[in-house]
Protein backbone atom coordinates (compact mmCIF):
# COMPACT_ATOMS: atom_id res chain seq x y z
CA UNK A 1 0.00 0.00 0.00
CA UNK A 2 1.41 3.60 -0.51
CA UNK A 3 1.77 5.78 2.85
CA UNK A 4 0.55 9.18 3.32
CA UNK A 5 0.00 11.48 5.98
CA UNK A 6 -2.99 12.80 8.14
CA UNK A 7 -4.73 15.31 10.85
CA UNK A 8 -3.62 18.79 8.31
CA UNK A 9 -6.85 20.08 6.79
CA UNK A 10 -6.66 20.28 3.27
CA UNK A 11 -6.43 23.45 0.90
CA UNK A 12 -10.22 22.84 0.01
CA UNK A 13 -10.95 22.11 4.21
CA UNK A 14 -12.03 18.53 2.48
CA UNK A 15 -12.45 16.25 5.27
CA UNK A 16 -11.62 13.18 2.93
CA UNK A 17 -8.50 15.03 1.40
CA UNK A 18 -6.82 15.95 4.65
CA UNK A 19 -8.00 12.67 6.92
CA UNK A 20 -4.77 11.49 4.92
CA UNK A 21 -2.29 14.30 4.19
CA UNK A 22 0.15 16.48 6.01
CA UNK A 23 0.78 15.71 9.62
CA UNK A 24 1.10 11.40 11.06
CA UNK A 25 2.13 9.00 8.68
CA UNK A 26 -0.60 6.62 8.01
CA UNK A 27 -0.66 3.91 5.53
CA UNK A 28 -3.55 3.12 3.29
CA UNK A 29 -4.29 1.06 0.24
CA UNK A 30 -2.61 1.99 -3.29
CA UNK A 31 -6.75 1.72 -4.34
CA UNK A 32 -7.75 4.04 -1.47
CA UNK A 33 -4.65 6.49 -2.16
CA UNK A 34 -5.58 6.55 -5.69
CA UNK A 35 -9.18 7.59 -5.28
CA UNK A 36 -7.11 10.57 -2.63
CA UNK A 37 -5.45 11.78 -5.33
CA UNK A 38 -8.50 11.11 -7.98
CA UNK A 39 -9.93 13.70 -5.26
CA UNK A 40 -7.34 16.16 -5.10
CA UNK A 41 -6.76 16.34 -8.54
CA UNK A 42 -10.04 17.24 -9.17
CA UNK A 43 -10.27 20.00 -6.92
CA UNK A 44 -7.25 21.59 -8.13
CA UNK A 45 -8.24 21.09 -12.05
CA UNK A 46 -11.47 22.66 -10.74
CA UNK A 47 -10.19 25.74 -8.75
CA UNK A 48 -6.60 26.08 -10.58
CA UNK A 49 -6.10 24.93 -13.73
CA UNK A 50 -6.21 21.52 -15.73
CA UNK A 51 -3.12 19.41 -15.78
CA UNK A 52 -4.11 16.15 -17.58
CA UNK A 53 -2.04 14.09 -15.29
CA UNK A 54 -2.63 10.62 -15.44
CA UNK A 55 -2.51 8.62 -12.29
CA UNK A 56 -0.52 5.38 -12.43
CA UNK A 57 1.27 3.13 -10.27
CA UNK A 58 4.86 5.35 -10.53
CA UNK A 59 3.00 8.73 -10.68
CA UNK A 60 0.82 8.19 -7.21
CA UNK A 61 4.35 7.01 -5.59
CA UNK A 62 5.88 10.20 -6.55
CA UNK A 63 3.14 11.86 -5.07
CA UNK A 64 3.12 9.58 -1.97
CA UNK A 65 6.77 10.58 -1.74
CA UNK A 66 6.54 14.08 -2.27
CA UNK A 67 3.73 14.16 0.32
CA UNK A 68 5.71 12.56 3.00
CA UNK A 69 8.80 15.14 2.36
CA UNK A 70 6.99 18.15 2.12
CA UNK A 71 4.84 17.12 4.72
CA UNK A 72 7.86 16.31 7.75
CA UNK A 73 9.69 19.80 9.21
CA UNK A 74 11.64 21.70 7.00
CA UNK A 75 10.86 19.29 3.96
CA UNK A 76 12.89 19.70 0.76
CA UNK A 77 14.13 17.44 -2.23
CA UNK A 78 15.64 17.32 -5.20
CA UNK A 79 13.62 14.97 -7.89
CA UNK A 80 16.03 13.64 -10.62
CA UNK A 81 14.84 12.18 -13.97
CA UNK A 82 13.58 12.33 -17.44
CA UNK A 83 12.12 14.68 -18.73
CA UNK A 84 8.03 14.84 -19.12
CA UNK A 85 7.70 11.88 -16.17
CA UNK A 86 5.37 14.33 -14.12
CA UNK A 87 7.60 15.59 -11.17
CA UNK A 88 5.87 19.28 -11.82
CA UNK A 89 2.08 17.64 -11.54
CA UNK A 90 3.49 15.46 -8.45
CA UNK A 91 4.53 18.16 -6.84
CA UNK A 92 1.96 20.38 -7.71
CA UNK A 93 -0.71 18.20 -6.21
CA UNK A 94 0.94 16.82 -3.27
CA UNK A 95 1.48 20.94 -2.17
CA UNK A 96 -2.42 21.87 -2.85
CA UNK A 97 -3.48 18.59 -1.01
CA UNK A 98 -1.20 19.27 2.12
CA UNK A 99 -2.84 23.30 1.27
CA UNK A 100 0.51 24.65 0.81
CA UNK A 101 0.94 28.04 -1.63
CA UNK A 102 2.92 26.82 -5.00
CA UNK A 103 5.43 28.91 -6.61
CA UNK A 104 7.81 28.51 -9.07
CA UNK A 105 9.84 31.39 -10.62
CA UNK A 106 8.51 32.75 -14.20
CA UNK A 107 12.15 32.96 -16.05
CA UNK A 108 12.14 35.32 -18.50
CA UNK A 109 15.42 35.80 -21.36
CA UNK A 110 17.15 38.13 -18.41
CA UNK A 111 16.09 36.31 -14.91
CA UNK A 112 19.29 35.77 -12.41
CA UNK A 113 20.47 36.32 -9.33
CA UNK A 114 18.56 39.21 -8.82
CA UNK A 115 15.28 38.42 -10.00
CA UNK A 116 15.45 35.11 -7.84
CA UNK A 117 16.04 37.08 -4.83
CA UNK A 118 13.18 38.68 -5.23
CA UNK A 119 11.39 35.52 -5.68
CA UNK A 120 12.60 33.94 -2.98
CA UNK A 121 12.11 36.98 -0.76
CA UNK A 122 8.04 36.54 -1.29
CA UNK A 123 8.11 32.79 -0.53
CA UNK A 124 10.56 33.78 2.49
CA UNK A 125 7.78 36.10 3.59
CA UNK A 126 5.03 33.88 3.44
CA UNK A 127 6.56 31.22 5.73
CA UNK A 128 8.63 33.41 7.99
CA UNK A 129 5.80 36.57 8.50
CA UNK A 130 3.04 34.85 7.63
CA UNK A 131 4.07 31.33 9.39
CA UNK A 132 2.52 29.68 5.97
CA UNK A 133 3.70 26.43 4.22
CA UNK A 134 4.40 27.34 0.63
CA UNK A 135 6.45 24.77 -1.81
CA UNK A 136 9.22 26.62 -3.91
CA UNK A 137 9.52 24.46 -7.00
CA UNK A 138 12.75 24.68 -9.02
CA UNK A 139 13.63 23.26 -12.40
CA UNK A 140 17.24 23.24 -13.96
CA UNK A 141 16.27 25.36 -16.58
CA UNK A 142 15.47 28.44 -14.27
CA UNK A 143 19.21 27.92 -12.45
CA UNK A 144 20.99 30.80 -14.81
CA UNK A 145 24.38 31.21 -13.23
CA UNK A 146 26.23 29.44 -10.88
CA UNK A 147 25.40 31.94 -8.13
CA UNK A 148 21.93 31.21 -8.13
CA UNK A 149 22.79 27.13 -6.98
CA UNK A 150 24.70 28.94 -3.79
CA UNK A 151 21.43 30.46 -3.15
CA UNK A 152 19.57 27.75 -2.89
CA UNK A 153 22.01 25.90 -1.27
CA UNK A 154 22.05 28.89 1.69
CA UNK A 155 18.23 29.21 1.81
CA UNK A 156 18.24 25.18 2.22
CA UNK A 157 20.60 25.19 5.05
CA UNK A 158 20.06 28.02 6.93
CA UNK A 159 17.04 29.19 5.80
CA UNK A 160 17.93 32.44 4.57
CA UNK A 161 20.11 33.93 1.54
CA UNK A 162 23.12 35.94 2.89
CA UNK A 163 22.42 39.66 1.81
CA UNK A 164 18.73 38.86 0.60
CA UNK A 165 17.72 42.10 2.81
CA UNK A 166 18.89 45.04 3.80
CA UNK A 167 18.71 46.64 7.25
CA UNK A 168 16.31 49.06 6.12
CA UNK A 169 13.79 46.35 5.03
CA UNK A 170 14.53 44.11 7.87
CA UNK A 171 12.76 46.61 10.87
CA UNK A 172 9.72 46.67 9.23
CA UNK A 173 8.91 43.41 8.04
CA UNK A 174 9.58 41.55 11.30
CA UNK A 175 7.57 44.20 13.18
CA UNK A 176 4.49 41.54 12.93
CA UNK A 177 6.03 38.61 13.94
CA UNK A 178 7.56 40.63 17.08
CA UNK A 179 5.22 39.80 19.35
CA UNK A 180 4.76 36.14 18.34
CA UNK A 181 8.67 35.92 19.06
CA UNK A 182 7.79 36.85 22.48
CA UNK A 183 5.73 34.29 22.96
CA UNK A 184 7.83 31.32 21.33
CA UNK A 185 9.99 32.90 24.20
CA UNK A 186 13.23 30.85 22.41
CA UNK A 187 14.71 33.52 20.08
CA UNK A 188 17.29 36.34 20.62
CA UNK A 189 16.27 38.24 17.63
CA UNK A 190 13.33 38.64 15.25
CA UNK A 191 15.38 37.92 12.25
CA UNK A 192 16.34 34.59 14.31
CA UNK A 193 12.66 33.67 14.79
CA UNK A 194 11.84 34.48 10.64
CA UNK A 195 14.84 32.05 9.79
CA UNK A 196 13.61 29.75 11.91
CA UNK A 197 9.95 29.51 10.42
CA UNK A 198 11.39 29.48 6.29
Amino acid sequence: GASSSSNEEGKNGDSDLSSVTGGQIKRISIDDFKKLVTQGLMYYEREERDINMLLFQESLEHVARIDRVLSSFRGHLLLVGRCGVGRRNAATIASYMLGYEFHTPAVSRDYGPKQFIIDAKLVSQIAGIKGEHVTLFLEDYQFTSDSMLEMVNSLLSSGEIPGMYTHEELDPLLTPIKELMREEGTFRTPYEFYVSRV
